[in-house]
């Protein structure tokens, strides 16, 4: 199990204690890390047969996971976005289950709506 202040849950503490001596006393650059990180990453997901799957993929998951739990702008907030429009375009997705949700809080908020009549007066028959 990963220590709490790691933020990679897939290295052991060994293996991340090891990276940040390096990355701390100057023998080792940040890139280095993450370059063995994004390695690692691969070699588990090859592992659990999962395809074609990026670390950003996780990242894009998790904004949207939020996003279906907190308001927009706390959301872009926490994903550390200058723009909310970032964060509507490229990390928030609608899926079926929240159309489906929709529909049911409309209907418990309206009832079943009978579609109205159209008033013949905004009705333009020229």
């Amino acid at each position: 199990m990963a220590p709490v202040n790691c933020p990679y849950v897939f290295m052991d503490h060994e293996r991340w204690s090891y990276y940040r001596e390096r990355v701390d006393c100057g023998s080792w650059e940040a890139r280095d890390l993450t370059n063995n990180v994004l390695r690692r990453f691969k070699t588990l997901c090859r592992k659990a047969g999962v395809p074609q799957f990026t670390i950003h993929d996780l990242r894009r998951s998790c904004i949207t996971n939020w996003a279906r739990k907190l308001p927009i702008h706390v959301t872009q907030h926490l994903a550390g976005h200058a723009d909310i429009n970032t964060t509507q375009k490229y990390y928030l997705s609608v899926q079926k289950e929240d159309i489906a949700k929709a529909k049911r809080l409309q209907k418990s908020l309206l009832g079943d709506l009978k579609p109205a009549a159209t008033d013949p007066k905004l009705i333009h028959t020229d």
